[in-house]
């Protein structure tokens, strides 16, 4: 018997060696997509979707359900559906499917807050999905449809339009690029200035550093991911 318990010679259960395989195969990208999911929360303007990351974690998801669904009913064979094996590959499916809704979510939330802003601007729209863009256009059609038939439509037609500017007002806002955030930096950037201003003291930001800083100044170094968002 070695120090874990097991007699020299005696094979561990298979749901333990494939929970060991599914874990070590979706480990990095589980911790690609909480990143993601947290510079998507933190981030005030949407970020470009994770189309290759998503797509992978979704054939997981689809394979594993299948796998477990089939053990459960007991149409492969092995240990019983009570195995250890089997319930740890249903928490870490289950982990993936909070982390994905979470991440999609945000996103969501970005769109429909800002969905005129978003559809009309060529760089935010380039950054959605095809979902994502459909739903957008769905979204601003009805929020147009409903603004029109729950009070619009009562006011004088000169009032009656959502334009994108009226006088020095602007109804349809950007993100707020200006607002503070917290951000680790993953890797040397070297020295950056972190403010319009040319006369303001730039800053070094070195592999491990974490700041309270303007989005602004470190948009592109968030999206090519040697800024992380905190």
């Amino acid at each position: 018997m070695d120090e874990s318990g097991t007699q020299q010679g005696d094979v561990l259960p298979e749901e333990w060696a494939q929970e060991d395989d599914i874990s070590t195969e979706i480990s990095v990208e589980i911790q690609k997509l909480k990143q993601a999911m947290l510079n998507e929360k933190f981030s005030p303007e949407i970020l470009p979707f994770e189309k290759s990351l998503v797509q992978e974690l979704k054939e997981v998801i689809e394979v594993q359900d299948g796998l477990i669904d089939e053990e459960e009913l007991g149409t492969l064979s092995g240990p019983s559906r009570n195995s250890l094996g089997l319930h740890l590959r249903k928490v870490e499916i289950g982990r993936v499917k909070y982390l994905l809704r979470a991440y999609l979510r945000s996103r969501l939330l970005k769109i429909e807050h800002r969905a005129k802003r978003t559809l009309h601007d060529e760089l935010y729209r380039s950054r959605l999905s095809p979902d994502e863009l459909k739903y957008a256009e769905n979204f601003l059609k009805l929020m147009e449809a409903h603004f029109q038939s729950s009070f619009l439509q009562q006011l004088p037609e000169k009032l009656r339009s959502v334009d994108d500017r009226d006088g020095d007002v602007d109804m349809n806002p950007g993100p707020a690029l200006n607002r503070f955030v917290f951000c680790h930096v993953k890797k040397n950037v070297g020295t950056t200035a972190i403010s319009d201003d040319p006369t303001d003291q730039a800053l070094y930001l070195g592999a491990g550093d974490v700041y309270c800083l303007r989005y602004k100044p470190v948009r592109d170094l968030v999206e090519s991911g040697s800024v992380d968002l905190l």
